[in-house]
């Protein structure tokens, strides 16, 4: 198969930048409304009570918290993970 056939237009290189942006975008979303309800501090923010957390938000805020940890091992960011949910289990974060 030729490589040189992979190579990505002008038009094609935008529009994976933007998706790129988007999902990045999506995530930081993510991970602010997690901060929020681990937090409990609902009054001053833009998420509500009724914006609760989706069992598939949750999979994919664990997945990005795996995924971008470098420094620290598994275990100890799976203790972590832990620790956020039963936070925004006891702040009634769950959908």
């Amino acid at each position: 198969m030729n490589h040189h056939n992979k190579r990505l237009t002008k038009e094609e290189q935008k529009l994976a930048i933007l998706e790129n942006q988007r999902l990045h975008e999506l995530t930081h979303q993510l991970v602010v409304k997690i901060i929020i309800w681990k937090s409990g501090k609902l009054d001053s923010t833009s998420i509500t009570k009724s914006n609760k957390v989706t069992p598939q938000e949750w999979n994919k805020y664990q997945n990005h918290m795996l995924n971008i940890s470098k420094t620290e091992s598994v275990e100890r960011v799976k203790d972590k993970l832990n620790q956020t949910k039963q936070d925004i289990r006891d702040h009634g974060g769950f959908a």
